[in-house]
Protein backbone atom coordinates (compact mmCIF):
# COMPACT_ATOMS: atom_id res chain seq x y z
CA UNK A 1 0.00 0.00 0.00
CA UNK A 2 1.08 3.55 -0.64
CA UNK A 3 -0.31 6.73 0.86
CA UNK A 4 -0.39 9.98 -1.09
CA UNK A 5 -0.83 13.31 0.67
CA UNK A 6 -1.59 16.74 -0.74
CA UNK A 7 -4.24 19.36 -1.29
CA UNK A 8 -6.66 20.16 -4.07
CA UNK A 9 -7.90 16.62 -4.74
CA UNK A 10 -11.54 17.75 -4.67
CA UNK A 11 -14.57 18.34 -2.49
CA UNK A 12 -15.58 16.31 0.54
CA UNK A 13 -18.75 14.32 1.14
CA UNK A 14 -20.51 14.77 4.51
CA UNK A 15 -18.77 13.11 7.46
CA UNK A 16 -19.58 9.38 7.46
CA UNK A 17 -20.81 7.26 10.36
CA UNK A 18 -17.22 6.20 11.16
CA UNK A 19 -16.21 9.85 11.62
CA UNK A 20 -14.08 10.03 8.48
CA UNK A 21 -14.47 12.65 5.76
CA UNK A 22 -14.15 11.09 2.32
CA UNK A 23 -13.98 12.63 -1.14
CA UNK A 24 -17.33 13.50 -2.72
CA UNK A 25 -16.47 11.87 -6.07
CA UNK A 26 -15.05 8.42 -6.77
CA UNK A 27 -11.26 8.32 -6.83
CA UNK A 28 -9.51 5.86 -9.16
CA UNK A 29 -5.83 4.98 -9.53
CA UNK A 30 -3.42 3.01 -11.65
CA UNK A 31 0.09 1.82 -10.82
CA UNK A 32 2.21 1.36 -13.93
CA UNK A 33 -0.98 1.33 -16.00
CA UNK A 34 -2.57 -1.44 -13.90
CA UNK A 35 -5.85 -0.51 -12.15
CA UNK A 36 -5.37 -0.29 -8.39
CA UNK A 37 -7.83 -0.40 -5.50
CA UNK A 38 -8.29 2.90 -3.66
CA UNK A 39 -8.77 1.98 0.00
CA UNK A 40 -9.41 5.51 1.27
CA UNK A 41 -9.60 8.99 -0.22
CA UNK A 42 -10.49 11.95 1.95
CA UNK A 43 -9.36 14.31 4.65
CA UNK A 44 -6.20 12.98 6.30
CA UNK A 45 -7.34 11.84 9.78
CA UNK A 46 -5.66 13.77 12.59
CA UNK A 47 -4.06 16.38 10.33
CA UNK A 48 -4.80 20.00 9.51
CA UNK A 49 -8.16 20.44 7.73
CA UNK A 50 -7.59 20.55 3.99
CA UNK A 51 -4.72 18.04 4.07
CA UNK A 52 -5.93 15.11 1.99
CA UNK A 53 -4.91 11.46 1.90
CA UNK A 54 -5.33 8.74 -0.72
CA UNK A 55 -4.47 5.13 0.19
CA UNK A 56 -3.79 2.87 -2.79
CA UNK A 57 -3.28 -0.90 -2.72
CA UNK A 58 -0.48 -1.80 -5.15
CA UNK A 59 -1.72 -4.58 -7.46
CA UNK A 60 0.24 -7.85 -7.40
CA UNK A 61 0.65 -7.64 -11.18
CA UNK A 62 1.93 -4.04 -11.22
CA UNK A 63 5.35 -3.52 -12.81
CA UNK A 64 8.34 -3.12 -10.48
CA UNK A 65 11.38 -0.90 -10.65
CA UNK A 66 12.25 2.78 -10.46
CA UNK A 67 10.00 5.36 -12.04
CA UNK A 68 6.69 3.46 -12.04
CA UNK A 69 3.92 6.03 -12.56
CA UNK A 70 1.04 6.28 -10.09
CA UNK A 71 -1.95 8.03 -11.67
Amino acid sequence: MIQLYGTGFGLYAPVSADGLTRMALTVTATVGGVPAQVLFAGQAPGYTPGWQQIDILIPANAPVGPGIPVV
